[in-house]
């Protein structure tokens, strides 16, 4: 299972990954399941200076073998150091995974790539988004959900104070309750103090989403389910371009 997020703001961008790869494996007519952690789900484009994140497969099958993606990935980006913007390297990338993959059927099961980094405009660097994956779009309608598309989710915007804007992707449907629970609560505490309770600069707040999917983690653990996990890290990217990797 993966769970991953983004989010954009004034403060810079946050991305935060769990490092826990489920495998399926069947024996006969056994069917068996492990939970590897360890995988490289959140890395960094030192040259762009933005941080791209998996969700999906653990696997992509390239010429008759399983390669695991997070290897794949980190090579991508080894190979592609030409790229001089999110957009040329979120189009090199849905080339790659088209040509490399080929159309997708329903029975296949989606994957894709968040990708964050800031761009230069008149009102100084602002965060950009890109959302490469196959399957159907939640914002273009008209894309080919049978092939790998470089959507453009969150164009660069100012950001007024306060004003976050956030993405998951993966198993993410408690952690959405979750959150939405944990948001009001620390609202309505904030009402009653009145004193801040959310964390409010880049680095407490990449904090503070690395312990929300920590939280969620192990409540799926506790509760026997096959679970996101192992370490949970987070990238930050500051409009000055300065990044910094955190885990737990």
């Amino acid at each position: 299972m993966t769970l991953i997020v983004t989010e954009l703001s004034a403060l810079g961008i946050i991305m935060t990954a769990d490092s826990a790869v489920t495998q399926q494996v069947t024996i006969g007519n056994h069917p068996y399941t492990r939970v590897l952690t360890g995988a490289l789900k959140l890395q960094l484009i030192p040259h762009l200076r933005a941080g791209i994140s998996v969700w999906g497969q653990g696997t992509l099958p390239l010429d008759g073998t399983d390669v695991s993606t997070d290897i794949w990935l980190a090579d991508f980006i080894r190979r592609h150091s030409q790229a001089q913007s999110t957009e040329a390297f979120a189009t090199l990338l849905e080339h790659e995974l088209r040509n490399s993959l080929g159309p997708r059927s329903g029975d296949d099961s989606t994957m894709g790539f968040h990708l964050a980094g800031f761009v230069d405009s008149p009102h100084g660097p602002l965060p950009d988004f890109w959302h490469i994956h196959d399957g159907p779009s939640q914002y273009f309608s008209q894309s080919d959900p049978t092939q790998f598309n470089a959507n453009h989710d969150r164009p660069p915007q100012q950001y007024r104070p306060g004003h976050v804007y956030y993405t998951h992707n993966g198993d993410y449907r408690f952690y959405h309750v979750f959150l939405e629970a944990i948001t009001a609560l620390l609202n309505q505490a904030e009402q009653r103090l009145g004193a801040p309770t959310v964390p409010r600069t880049l680095a407490t707040r990449a904090a503070f989403l690395r312990w929300q999917t920590r939280a969620v983690s192990d409540l799926y653990r506790l509760s026997g389910m096959t679970h996101i996990g192992g370490q949970i890290i987070s990238l930050t990217i500051a409009p000055d371009g300065s990044c910094n990797f955190q885990w737990d």
